[in-house]
Formats: structure tokens, sequence, C-alpha cells
């Protein structure tokens, strides 16, 4: 139950704060759609030999942190965690540290792996001042990187924090770096960033439930939205419904301005897919994405370390005559997998 208003909390933040303005940049770029403070993302970085993460994390206002992790291997069980923390002038128009502190570092052989840490940073921000996002969409441009080794294509979207880099490969198409997760720390005590181990699982402890076969069924209207769930379910709050447990659907309208709505879908698009403590770690390469022109969904795993859980949320981003509706179905993965019809029927209702 903890898991499911942690959830519902943050959509009711991604959708009150579309539009507040934090404008937090690297110097000399203009991102399509600015970081919060803590925002972050990690990848997998393909040039080392055993499986290797890098994340970037910016806490705004020219402070930021990049933390390199190499998890035990066979050939290896030494777990290498090494965070260097700097600073930047942000009136520079380039790239210019001005501070820095680094944890985990302990080895001789770590100084190659902060100046990587460095390099990456400086090239980084260098290769995103070249790159035109305002149109708000993908971007594939060539750089030179002499850390992977010369030309390389960087492909940008403007969904990833920091660089906006989604992956790097070569000339021949190997990859080089590819994003793992995007993040959004939540709290003060949000230790998601410091957490993330590379790889997501996807336990879950069981979560069962019993459906009433002979249920009523009821259709809920919220302000213009419509669903058609059953007497299986119990409500919480006006907007918000529950099935015991194991799932529980929420209806959030927003209002907005016709011509403000694509940007504010790329908004909540961005928010949707952030990990961080409250919505568990959601892999960008377990998520989906359909729709036409009237609505779109998003479909993303969550995995609740805490809670051992993996959570499936299902979110119709739906234009209205005022703006949008944001529904979203989250439902535990043992109950999904005993009833998937039932709850893919129950998305089939939806109407606005």
């Amino acid at each position: 139950m903890k898991n499911f208003f942690s959830i519902f909390r943050k959509m009711l933040f991604a959708a009150g704060s579309l539009f507040i303005s934090t404008a937090f940049a690297l110097p000399g770029v203009n991102q399509y759609i600015s970081d919060k403070s803590g925002a972050y993302v990690f990848y997998q970085d393909y040039t080392f030999t055993e499986a290797t993460y890098i994340g970037f994390l910016s806490y705004g206002n020219g402070a930021y942190a990049i933390r390199y992790y190499k998890p035990a291997s066979k050939e290896n069980s030494e777990v290498r965690n090494i965070t260097v923390y700097m600073t930047v002038d942000e009136n520079e128009k380039n790239l210019k540290m001005t501070g820095e502190s680094i944890q985990g570092a302990y080895k001789n052989e770590d100084v190659d792996i902060i100046n990587y840490i460095h390099d990456l940073m400086y090239e980084f921000t260098a290769a995103r001042q070249n790159v035109d996002m305002s149109q708000g969409k993908k971007v594939t441009q060539s750089a030179k990187i002499d850390q992977f080794g010369g030309n390389v294509n960087i492909t940008y979207s403007p969904l990833i924090p920091v660089f906006n880099i989604l992956s790097v490969n070569r000339a021949d198409g190997g990859q080089l770096l590819k994003v793992i997760i995007t993040g959004q720390l939540v709290s003060q005590n949000d230790k998601s960033f410091d957490a993330f181990t590379g790889k997501v699982s996807t336990q879950d402890r069981k979560h069962s439930f019993k459906l009433k076969k002979k249920a009523k069924k009821v259709t809920v209207d919220f302000e213009g939205t419509k669903i058609t769930i059953d007497e299986n379910w119990s409500q919480a709050m006006d907007n918000m419904y529950l099935l015991g447990d194991s799932a529980f659907l929420t209806i959030t309208p927003v209002k907005i301005p016709e011509e403000q709505k694509e940007l504010a879908i790329l908004h909540l698009k961005k928010d949707l897919l952030c990990s961080s403590e409250n919505a568990g770690y959601i892999s960008l390469w377990t998520t989906s994405e359909s729709g036409d022109d009237r609505q779109i969904k998003i479909t993303r795993l969550h995995y609740m370390p805490e809670a051992e859980s993996m959570l499936h949320s299902y979110t119709i981003l739906g234009k209205t005559k005022d703006g949008l509706s944001i529904i979203t179905l989250s439902v535990y993965e043992s109950a999904l997998s005993k009833n998937p019809s039932y709850f893919a029927d129950i998305l089939n209702t939806i109407s606005f």
C-alpha cells in the first residue's frame, strides 16, 4: 500500500510541475526540457572489458556527481565504486571545473578512471554544445571523442537528463555507450543514484488476489474521463481506486492550453521514465510507447528494491478539450501474470 501512494504522489508532482522552470543545463547548452535539481542518468559503458556503468547527476547551479561502478564478476570479485563530485563555472562558455572531491578511490590505477571521468565531462559537453535540440526530437550527430577512439555517432533525446545522450556508437555501428535508466532525486534522503548497481531485477514477491467472477461492472466518470471497472475495486480517493494490495488506478486531469499540449506531453514522458526512491528503478529498455494523435500509452516496469516487487504501470496520456487526462493503471507482476486479459479489458474501456 505504501508503494501505491508513493507512486501516486509522484504522478501528482509530475502533473503539477510541467511548467516549473529550473533552467539547469551545462555551460553553453540550451535544453529543450530543462533538468530539475537531482536529475541523473546511468549508462552501460562498453569500452571496458567487464560490465561497467557510468552515471551523471546534476544538482543544479553548476554542481555534478559522476559515478563509476563495476560490479563483481567471475574474473574479478572486487566491486569498484568511485564518485567524483565537481563544480563548474556556469558563466564560462566552455566547461571549467572550479572544485572537486572524490569518494571511493584508493588504488593507483584509479587515477586513470578519474581522468576518464574528467575527459567524458569535457568531451560530452563540447559535443552537446554543437547539437540543435530546438525541435524537441531525437537527433543523431557525429563527433570526435578521443576516449572512444575518434569519430562516433551520438544519438540525443530531450527526455535524457544532463547531456541528452541516448547512445554512442562507433562509425561502424558498434555500441560504446547505452543509457540504462534516467532518474530524479525526490528528497535529500533519496539514495537511488548512489545505490544503483547496473542490472534491474525482475523478482516479484507474491501479490495474490481472488476476483469475484460475477462482480458488477462500474463505470467511473471523473471530470469527463470514463473507465469501466467492477466491484472488485474500492474507491480510495475521488480519483483513485484500489484492487486490494495488487493494483491501483488513478485519473488526473490537467488543464493545459492547446498550444502547450505537445510540450506538456514531453515533460510528462520525461518524468514518467524517471527512477527514484518512490518509483523504483525503471529500465528504459523495458518501456514501450504506442498510440495516435488522440492518446499515447506508455508502459513501464518498476522494480521496487525495498519491497522486492515488480510493478507494471500503464499510463494513458489523453488529449481533452481543456488539456490532458492522465490515467495510470499499476499492477504487481504476480497479479498481472495470472489475469492479463482482465487488466487489458479495463484499459480498453477508457474514453475522454
